[in-house]
């Protein structure tokens, strides 16, 4: 499935909607379309932050927040709509935000829970290695740029 990653900064009404979609898919972002819309707004309202979407067909069918700050990356909230997971889209933002990281020799850290298999296979295949054990059920992930050492 061809997905063109971009920054999102703007959203207009009809990403709002795609977004809204998105979240309420993920049984880890739990409450009201209201409260996801004031957690995404809190992403595009620090200047750290970042918010990417994929798009296919025109619309949002998957997003993620990246936190840039300092010589490590750390990457959150990646979701993709129920309709099109397990057709590589969530691996297409992932390669997008790797070029970007491996051109300006940035580590990609993140934190999931250590019971959600499918994101934890997700990132082991993306090059992903646990660092850490975060008590008292996530683990602290980080991929190195291509070329880096691994610390």
């Amino acid at each position: 499935m061809p997905v063109t990653v971009e920054s999102i900064h703007e959203p207009n009404a009809e990403d709002w909607a795609d977004l809204l979609k998105i979240y309420r898919d993920d049984p880890h972002f739990t409450g009201a379309p209201d409260a996801i819309e004031a957690h995404l707004r809190n992403h595009l309202d620090d200047p750290e932050m970042q918010l990417y979407g994929g798009r296919f067909n025109g619309r949002l069918l998957a997003a993620m927040a990246v936190r840039t700050s300092g010589d490590e990356w750390c990457l959150s909230d990646l979701c993709v709509r129920s309709i099109t997971r397990r057709r590589g889209v969530a691996r297409s933002m992932i390669t997008a935000l790797e070029r970007n990281a491996n051109r300006a020799g940035i580590t990609i850290s993140a934190t999931i829970g250590s019971e959600d298999t499918a994101l934890l296979q997700l990132a082991r295949k993306a090059g992903f290695q646990v660092r850490q054990l975060v008590p008292p059920t996530q683990l602290a992930l980080e991929r190195h740029p291509r070329g880096a050492a691994n610390a």
